[in-house]
């Protein structure tokens, strides 16, 4: 052991959790001197401080599943940059697949969620747990899949895109034109997400609705409504069959008639079963891993397709 560490020891308290540096200003030695003890008595310094990090981080995602890399970083007092690389680890390392993720995320909201008597407050839960639920899912498949994707709340950040019609001889212009998420990979808008806890038949004809209006902003302000992928996500179904194909062949005619080329709006309900509005929050889903691989697939395959495209969408 060096001398000036050996003068010093009885104040010297080796922390994993603090840097060279800090351990150096506390104990009064030379950065340097510590670094010399570290190596003589064998600390595997750097090695401490990653798995301390790791289960601080680790503890922060699982508590707060869904949580942006902001939130996480206020949580833990990491860079957004520390964060997002260990949320990457976490996920990967944590359940063996998207499904497997699912399940577990949706059973632990499940176990702690609020006890809520008024209607209001039940919808206004069960929504935002499925949104949430979005927000995890694509955080997870990205990092499975090393997608670079950024999604957007399009009320809470005023993602939205303008609309202008001519209406007797006047122009008039909407400037709130969109759906609850919109995703990005590098600056093109692949999805717009509409999400619900529970599809009824009144939530998919606004959908629909919305969807043509989305296209139709995109095209006029320069992009490519092809380009884009309009996407309901949903934990349960509570619409007829005929109900959704009744929406789709008005979506695929509204955008036909509009651009002479058809688009389609995509469906996914992550449980099978089929609950009132309100059900969805006091019972615990079972997750339709069929319907999970194929939503992971639409992603990654929609994400892979457009790679190496020239940016011709709107940004």
């Amino acid at each position: 052991m060096s001398t000036k560490v050996r003068k010093n020891k009885s104040k010297f308290v080796y922390d994993p959790n603090k840097s060279v540096r800090e351990m150096a200003k506390e104990c009064g030695l030379t950065e340097s001197t510590v670094k010399t003890y570290i190596k003589e008595q064998k600390i595997t310094h750097q090695v401490n401080r990653v798995k301390k990090t790791m289960r601080i981080m680790e503890n922060c995602i699982l508590s707060h599943p869904g949580s942006t890399l902001n939130e996480l970083s206020k949580l833990t007092n990491y860079s957004i940059k520390t964060v997002h690389e260990y949320k990457e680890k976490i996920l990967r390392n944590n359940e063996k697949n998207y499904s497997d993720f699912l399940s577990k995320w949706i059973k632990e909201r499940h176990e702690g969620r609020p006890c809520l008597k008024k209607e209001g407050e039940q919808r206004a839960y069960s929504q935002r747990f499925s949104e949430l639920a979005l927000i995890a899912s694509l955080d997870r498949i990205s990092a499975d899949n090393k997608l670079s994707l950024k999604t957007r709340n399009v009320l809470k950040e005023s993602d939205y895109l303008s609309l202008t019609i001519e209406h007797n001889g006047n122009k008039i212009t909407d400037n709130k034109i969109g759906v609850d998420y919109n995703t990005y990979s590098k600056g093109k808008l692949l999805f717009v997400f509409e999400v619900k806890s529970n599809l009824d038949k009144d939530y998919l004809k606004r959908a629909a609705y919305d969807f043509v209006q989305v296209a139709r902003a995109i095209k006029q302000n320069g992009g490519d409504p092809s380009k884009t992928k309009y996407v309901i996500f949903a934990l349960q179904p509570s619409i007829a069959d005929d109900s959704l194909q009744f929406a789709q062949a008005y979506f695929e005619d509204e955008t036909n008639k509009l651009f002479d080329i058809t688009l389609h709006f995509d469906v996914f309900f992550l449980t099978s079963e089929k609950r009132n509005n309100l059900s969805f929050i006091d019972s615990e889903h079972t997750i339709n891993k069929e319907e999970a691989i194929r939503f992971e697939n639409f992603i990654v395959n929609t994400v892979s397709g457009v790679k190496g495209l020239e940016d011709t969408n709107v940004a």
